[in-house]
């Protein structure tokens, strides 16, 4: 069996497992507020947060200057109250993408009650995480990806054009992490290579999303209903975390009944 640190953190598993797992925040979500998957936004994340997890409190505060006025966009703290702190002085979009950053580290780390993960901080220092924590990072910018723009909805976005500066506006996402989101997208769930990747979401800038009208055909036809997740990912990953007989339940194909949250 593979050894946790035999596997490449930033592949394809990592993403699927993340999809599938973010689903099931998603769907929570959802629905509370009494809104498709595709509609959620960050007041409504923030809202069922504020309502549903014990104990939660939420705080902006400005850090200016200095390694962590650069660098620390937020916090998780997990000890007899659930904190997210939030840099204030990032740009809004930027705050946005740190507090589900913050929800998924919540969601998929802390809740497991292990001491090493009732705290963190999305710090860009990732040359002095260990591999562990740059797992659980990597696992957490994947989530607030998913979060910020899921999947269903870049495929609408492609259906109807959408304008890339629109997007950004309406969605209140950053050019940065757009351009990321949609790399994943087309790496990961279309099998396009990075060098083309990049050009089409470069062309995507002035053109609008309908340039991957031909590519969001294909999307349809194979992932409206979500692949089986890597069983050495899962084995080996969530066994960091999770007890035997929970992993165990993790382990199942996801079936396409899933898919009509996505309606």
């Amino acid at each position: 069996m593979k050894q946790i640190n035999d596997i490449d953190f930033q592949n394809s598993d990592v993403y699927w497992y993340m999809n599938k797992f973010v689903r099931k925040i998603q769907i929570l979500v959802s629905n509370y507020v009494q809104k498709r998957i595709g509609e959620l936004c960050y007041d409504d994340y923030l809202y069922y947060a504020k309502q549903n997890i014990t104990n939660f409190k939420f705080q902006k505060f400005p850090i200016r200057g200095g390694y962590l006025g650069d660098h620390l966009s937020g916090m998780l703290v997990v000890k007899k109250d659930v904190k997210i702190f939030i840099n204030s002085n990032y740009e809004l979009e930027e705050q946005h993408q740190a507090f589900f950053h913050e929800l998924v580290h919540f969601y998929r780390h802390a809740v497991m009650n292990n001491e090493k993960t009732q705290t963190f901080s999305e710090l860009i220092n990732l040359n002095y995480y260990p591999f562990d924590d740059r797992l659980c990072e990597t696992e957490a910018n994947y989530g607030a990806g998913f979060l910020l723009l899921p999947s269903y909805t870049i495929d609408q976005l492609i259906t109807f054009n959408y304008p890339w500066n629109e997007v950004i506006s309406e969605f209140e996402i950053s050019s940065k992490r757009l351009t990321k989101r949609l790399l994943d997208f087309l790496i990961f769930e279309n099998s396009v290579d990075f060098v083309r990747a990049d050009r089409l979401v470069s062309e995507m800038q002035n053109n609008g999303f309908g340039i991957l009208s031909e590519i969001e055909v294909g999307w349809r036809e194979k992932y409206m209903t979500f692949p089986e997740v890597s069983y050495d990912y899962i084995r080996c990953a969530i066994s960091k975390y999770v007890a035997e007989s929970e992993r165990n339940a993790y382990l199942y194909k996801v079936n396409g009944d899933l898919g009509v949250a996505y309606e």
